[in-house]
């Protein structure tokens, strides 16, 4: 980042990377373009990538995504407004094959 700050994105990325690998997840933060935005969650539908974890900030999510390999997502830079956060996850499809998907919402 240029400002020199460590975000909990920065954190978490960090902590994932180190825990699980390069290749077990994807990060996707409001900084980036869109084009980079989808090429990031295409290439998380990706299954031959082994991605199981969706780093996603609150403010990312964008209409017309789909995830459809996702087991976990952890939701990072969160509105204090749990409301806020559902009207972002709304924004994106969620076409999960697990049975369970777990969301956590992580506040800093």
């Amino acid at each position: 980042m240029g400002s020199g700050k460590i975000s909990i994105g920065d954190i978490l990325d960090d902590f994932i990377h180190q825990k699980f690998g390069t290749d077990s997840y994807a990060r996707i933060d409001v900084e980036i373009s869109r084009s980079k935005k989808r090429a990031a969650f295409n290439m998380f539908n990706n299954k031959d990538n082994g991605n199981f974890l969706c780093l996603i900030e609150a403010r990312a999510c964008l209409p017309s995504t789909k995830l459809s390999s996702v087991d976990t997502i952890i939701i990072f830079n969160s509105d204090w407004d749990p409301v806020n956060d559902l009207k972002a996850l709304q924004k994106i499809t969620l076409d999960s094959q697990f049975e369970q998907l777990k969301i956590f919402r992580l506040y800093s």
